[in-house]
């Protein structure tokens, strides 16, 4: 499936992928706007399976919602899972919020695949770490990314990018200016990017991290 020059507009689903829902499937989106879209998980893109492939070039994915709790949701903006694979040149997403993981993107699925080159993540928001990305397994790359005004409601420590396990590699990749929205009691620290069982030099037990 190609798309290009599109828009998708205020879309609801109960369960998964509010503006798409991707299985399976090779799908190539060029300039298209996916906002103000809803689901219980991935409220603007879910692609989930080892053979779907999402290659999204100069996409806005924009006040898009996860609405659902449930710790295997979230994705405000895009959730990958089940091994797929997800390219994204150019575009932002922004404004985009989850109530569990992951405001803008997550990453989870073991094989998934994600790799960001351009891109902003802007004005994303969670109630837990990584809001506006998560990686919680699966293999990222970011190349030329830039990550603000991220934000959550209920924690003392912030991260606007947070990997609990998997590879992310990251160059040149901008963290800062945290949400105005949302303030820290005094006393608190807010970190911008949260590592948790990585190393910047090689494997551990559950995930790999290369920054530069």
């Amino acid at each position: 499936m190609e798309l290009v020059d599109c828009r998708i507009l205020r879309c609801h689903a109960t369960a998964l992928g509010g503006g798409l829902y991707n299985e399976v499937s090779h799908v190539t989106m060029t300039r298209v706007n996916i906002s103000e879209c809803s689901a219980r998980a991935a409220g603007g893109i879910y692609t989930n399976d080892f053979a779907a492939v999402a290659a999204l070039v100069d996409v806005l994915v924009t006040s898009c919602r996860a609405t659902g709790e449930d710790e295997d949701g979230g994705g405000g903006g895009i959730l990958v899972d089940g091994g797929a694979l997800v390219t994204m040149t150019g575009g932002a997403i922004r404004d985009c919020a989850a109530q569990s993981y992951g405001g803008g993107l997550r990453v989870n699925g073991g094989a998934s695949q994600v790799r960001l080159r351009g891109i902003a993540l802007q004005g994303c928001t969670a109630p837990t770490r990584g809001e506006c990305m998560r990686l919680d397994n699966g293999d990222v790359s970011l190349v030329d990314v830039s990550l603000e005004e991220c934000g959550l409601e209920t924690m003392c420590s912030e991260y606007a990018l947070y990997q609990k396990a998997g590879t992310l590699r990251a160059e040149r990749v901008r963290v800062g200016r945290p949400n105005p929205k949302y303030e820290f009691p005094q006393g608190c620290g807010a970190s911008a990017v949260g590592l948790c069982w990585a190393s910047a030099t090689g494997p551990t037990a559950s995930s790999r991290t290369a920054l530069e």
